[in-house]
């Protein structure tokens, strides 16, 4: 298709520039690193402290450029590639009729954009203003979603404890961060991601993001699941933490790391009050930290700047705190910083080996669901992002190159 070859065409010139200025960038901030580095045992406090000062203002900015970049191609993209989805879409409906088709399904969207309602009435529905098909009903993977990387840390933990099992991650990278969005968004579009799963073959969904446990979880479980099939299951990490917590603080005052939606939530305080009311929680709000990470900016001293900076807020709310939650699945990749950072006799409880051996113990006590995973120790990656993206910044927290295949969830 002529349309198709110019709309890469177009976007390949785009990225392009984006990975020339992004590379600006980054070398700016090399070189005023290396000159801070050169200098800081020859300057002057005063000076020293302002070189530090536009150090982490540089970050600051380099952060909110690469986002907002990124943002601004997925836009690009969607807008580009809009005008030859449409015309797929009325090639289907021509087809669907001259075949007599009951319907045509989008599986790369959830569109139909073919539907005989004389002949297929009994494979689809509408309920609110989602497209509904009949869900597969053979064996398939363990589903993990996240909005963005950082649920690869969980999907890592469930592969080392159950390699036996076929994984399927999505990721809506496109979308995120979640941390800061509403209650209401933060369903949608985790129940977008669960619908998308669900239909290609999953029966079992790990949300494999503390936001998408803290706002959407109970929703999905009360309102959803019942009405679409109540034998499929969707599972978060928040309670797994919880479950273990008590037998880990000595003190019983707990501290946890999170992003603003998850500390707003109280679901960790929550979760841990039922199982351990004896347990004092405090949150602080680590607004950064996600963002450095799938900057790859984890060792860099601006990184080291804002992990000291929250972790000193969080013991001054209580000096009593002998262990840490990490409430976000980004965060472990930030670890060698946060134990230098540390007060003496802290502990640090990063959530995917909790989360795997939940899960595990889950699968054992529940062999129906557990004979509903296919066994054949492959993992299928997703993404609302573009695929290079993801490639690139799934290394940052696999170590390994994978492939990914490019879907959307509007």
């Amino acid at each position: 298709m002529p349309g198709y070859a110019i709309a890469k065409h177009n976007m390949d010139e785009l990225r392009e520039k984006y990975d020339a200025e992004t590379k600006r960038v980054e070398t700016e901030f090399n070189a005023k690193y290396e000159e801070f580095l050169d200098g800081q045992r020859t300057y002057a406090k005063t000076i020293l402290e302002k070189r530090q000062a536009e150090l982490r203002e540089l970050m600051e900015k380099n952060i909110a450029f690469k986002a907002e970049a990124t943002r601004l191609l997925q836009q690009a993209e969607n807008d580009a590639y809009a005008p030859l989805k449409a015309k797929i879409n009325e090639e289907a409906k021509k087809i669907g009729k001259q075949k007599g088709f009951a319907f045509i399904i989008n599986t790369d969207n959830n569109a139909a954009p073919y539907l005989n309602e004389e002949i297929g009435g009994g494979y689809y529905s509408f309920a609110g203003g989602d497209f509904e098909m009949m869900l597969p009903s053979n064996p398939g993977p363990i589903g993990v979603f996240d909005s963005g990387y950082g649920g690869l840390t969980i999907l890592h933990g469930l592969r080392q404890t159950m390699p036996q099992y076929d994984y399927m991650y999505l990721g809506d990278n496109a979308r995120a961060p979640y941390g800061s969005r509403s209650f209401e968004v933060v369903y949608k579009f985790t129940r977008q991601a669960v619908l998308k799963l669900f239909s290609m073959g999953c029966h079992l969904v790990i949300l494999g993001c503390n936001t998408a446990s803290a706002k959407a979880l109970r929703s999905l479980q009360q309102r959803d699941i019942p009405e679409l099939d109540p034998s499929r299951r969707v599972l978060g990490i928040i309670r797994p933490t919880a479950e273990v917590i008590g037998t880990i603080t000595k003190s019983n005052h707990v501290g946890l790391l999170a992003t603003e939606g998850t500390i707003k939530s109280q679901s960790y305080n929550m979760e841990i009050s039922k199982l351990w009311p004896e347990i004092q929680v405090s949150g602080v709000a680590c607004p950064l930290w996600a963002a450095i990470v799938e900057a790859n900016e984890a060792d860099s001293p601006g990184a080291d700047y804002f992990v000291k900076k929250r972790i000193d807020q969080l013991m001054l709310k209580d000096a009593d705190i002998d262990t840490i939650i990490l409430g976000c699945t980004h965060y472990p990749l930030l670890m060698s910083s946060i134990v230098k950072n540390l007060p003496d006799g802290v502990r640090v409880v990063p959530q995917g080996q909790y989360v795997a051996n939940s899960l595990k113990d889950y699968l054992n006590r529940h062999p129906q669901m557990e004979q509903m995973i296919t066994k054949t120790g492959s993992c299928r990656y997703l993404t609302t992002e573009s695929e290079d993206k993801f490639k690139e910044s799934a290394q940052i927290f696999l170590h390994e190159q994978v492939e990914v295949t490019h879907v959307d969830l509007e």
